[in-house]
């Protein structure tokens, strides 16, 4: 398992077992939907001089008044031979004893990190943070990039969250079968042919072993041609991708 789906995965089972922290936020879905680009936080990729703006914390989808803010606590430090460093954004609630704590993100590009998204409702996204959740309306410039989208354009793969089934409908449970994925190894490349929600949820046509194979030997299966949730029940991902490619 990759070191951004073991990130992600790790925030997937805290909400499910903790569920959101912060004093009034609303009960929502624990399950990652896609990733939020912060120009505002995070320029437009790496050693990028822009200008940062605070992003401010809400308990809920509608609420006025705000719980905390992340900011960057440490710009970037510019080498004279060339290179930058020292990145520091910072997640501060209003009130709460400690340091400020890390903002959980994942790439959806090389260098290019995202906040992990649970929810959105209108302008507003929810957002993980170390121990819970809250909601944020960014500046202009923000860019949404959905899971599906994601997993459609990137080099994409099954977790070990995937329950080794294809099923001939989305959402249809009795229309699933096992396949024998052995031969493939550990987070099989697919094929992402599209996708449909169903109650909620995200499901994925695949295509199983992927037509990419990044130079690798192509794995000794049947095609096999399915749908699969894009989330077990523990919220945790099926699929996912490759931001930086092979």
């Amino acid at each position: 398992m990759n070191r951004m789906h073991r990130v992600i995965v790790s925030f997937a089972v805290l909400f499910v077992l903790a569920g959101p922290s912060l004093a009034g936020a609303e009960r929502m879905p624990d399950r990652l939907i896609g990733l939020l680009a912060l120009p505002q936080l995070f320029g437009h990729g790496a050693c990028d001089k822009f200008e940062a703006h605070p992003l401010t914390l809400y308990a809920g989808d509608d609420s006025t008044v705000a719980i905390g803010e992340v900011r960057v606590d440490t710009p970037w430090t510019f080498h004279e031979v060339g290179g930058c460093g020292g990145l520091e954004i910072g997640v501060h609630l209003f009130g709460a004893q400690g340091a400020a704590t890390t903002l959980p993100t994942s790439e959806f590009g090389y260098e290019e990190p995202g906040a992990l998204v649970l929810a959105l409702r209108g302008n507003r996204f929810r957002i993980a943070l170390e121990n819970g959740a809250a909601w944020v309306e960014p500046l202009a410039g923000a860019t949404f990039h959905p899971m599906e989208t994601l997993v459609a354009e990137k080099f994409s793969y099954l977790t070990d969250a995937w329950n080794g089934t294809v099923c001939a409908d989305p959402g249809q449970s009795g229309s699933c079968r096992n396949i024998d994925a052995a031969g493939v190894g550990p987070e099989p490349g697919v094929t992402v042919l599209g996708h449909r929600e169903v109650a909620g949820e995200i499901w994925f046509e695949i295509e199983l072993p992927s037509r990419e194979t990044c130079g690798e030997p192509v794995p000794v299966m049947p095609r096999t041609r399915g749908w699969i949730s894009g989330h077990d029940n523990n919220g945790e991902l099926a699929i996912w991708f490759h931001s930086r490619g092979c």
